[in-house]
């Protein structure tokens, strides 16, 4: 990828949540590692969501994440319900933060979903009176 397209960064292709499919997901993260993935990309891309704090403290999920030596993207992040979206930043994400520095950037799922309200992680869905999270809302009002 560098010799074709020499500058861009090179991102690897995160997996399922590093925190969810425990112990799986972040073995499998480990092994990459391990393979030499840090030295093929600019960027080491994760996907976080769930607020279990006992894998991120206890579990190694933290102190893997730490320990990464390049920068870390959080390429998808989110909460499941229309209304609990923006409680889910405001707490988890400046947690993240703190007990990983390395975190550059968050990008949360995904903006439009046809799923109910309750039920969704778009940040915009198809339920009528319902149609907007409020996360979604308080990013457009600021």
């Amino acid at each position: 990828i560098n010799t074709l397209a020499p500058g861009k960064l090179v991102v690897n292709a995160a997996t399922t949540s590093i925190n969810q499919n425990y112990p799986g997901t972040l073995q499998y993260n480990q092994e990459l590692v391990e393979g030499g993935i840090l030295e093929l990309t600019d960027v080491f891309a994760v996907h976080y969501y769930s607020e279990r704090l006992e894998t991120l403290l206890f579990g190694g999920v933290g102190s893997f994440l730490q320990d990464i030596s390049i920068p870390i993207w959080v390429t998808e992040s989110g909460q499941k319900g229309y209304n609990k979206q923006r409680a889910y930043v405001e707490r988890m994400w400046p947690y993240l933060l703190e007990l990983i520095p390395n975190i550059r950037r968050f990008y949360f799922y995904q903006y439009t979903e046809n799923s109910p309200a309750g039920e969704t992680y778009g940040l915009r869905n198809l339920t009528p009176g319902k149609s907007s999270s409020d996360l979604y809302q308080y990013l457009v009002r600021n």
